[in-house]
């Protein structure tokens, strides 16, 4: 499935895949254009009823709270300190971070946006991002695409650059397209809560279940170090503060 947004309305068009490559590698260029096609998306939907898609799905806020301390008591020996101290804060601020993300205006969210759900449209000058697997889609704040992009397709090693510039470049994209500023403190919140939001939740889901019985048995342990390098290089603590 991939979209493309018909002028003057708010459908999506589904459309044959099949004359499509897959995605290239994630880069700074094929980020961003990434970010400037999710952003165009996003403002087309913004503060747009999405009938049952509006329906906020509890489970995962319900997941964390009954799985977290057993998460932590199976990581706490293989992730650095400080990292798992950033995780308890995100675990006990997770209604807040819930809270605003959910506060309108939201958009419709792709949910599950990594490169592996992408095909490239490469007749487009520079070559144009394609978009699939929308099983996770539903309204929240933009930029949670942005930050599961980047925990989900970038080596921890890229991740501070490449996390200041595609975060960057999408809420300037918004405003352009939004006509309204978005300040940087509210820039930093917002990313704080998006990578305590759907980031945290795959976190204690897959960090919790028997990974022997996956198809790819390293994904929690890589996916969760992954994780703990993002919280450590842009998830600030003071957001708490700053929303209050």
């Amino acid at each position: 499935m991939c979209y493309g947004v018909l002028p003057g309305s708010r459908a999506i068009v589904m459309e044959d895949l099949r004359k499509f490559d897959r995605a290239p590698a994630f880069s700074i260029e094929s980020g961003l254009k990434v970010v400037k096609a999710i952003a165009t998306f996003h403002s087309h939907f913004r503060g747009v009823p999405l009938g049952e898609l509006s329906n906020h799905k509890a489970y995962m806020k319900q997941h964390v709270v009954a799985n977290y301390h057993t998460f932590k008591m199976k990581w706490s020996s293989t992730l650095p300190p400080e990292a798992m101290k950033l995780f308890d804060h995100a675990y006990d601020f997770y209604e807040d971070a819930e809270e605003l993300l959910l506060t309108p205006p939201c958009t419709l969210l792709h949910g599950d946006l990594r490169f592996p759900n992408l095909f490239w449209d490469t007749s487009a000058k520079g070559g144009e991002p394609i978009f699939i697997d929308w099983q996770y889609a539903g309204p929240r704040k933009g930029i949670e695409d942005i930050v599961f992009l980047l925990v989900e397709s970038c080596e921890s090693s890229d991740f501070r650059n490449l996390a200041s510039t595609l975060t960057g470049a999408y809420f300037d994209a918004i405003q352009n397209l939004d006509g309204f500023e978005v300040p940087p403190t509210e820039r930093q919140t917002l990313v704080s809560c998006a990578l305590a939001g759907f980031p945290f939740f795959v976190a204690v889901w897959f960090g919790c279940i028997d990974a022997t019985r996956l198809s790819e048995p390293n994904f929690p342990f890589l996916y969760i170090i992954k994780l703990a390098n993002a919280f450590s290089c842009s998830y600030d603590v003071d957001w708490v503060r700053c929303k209050h």
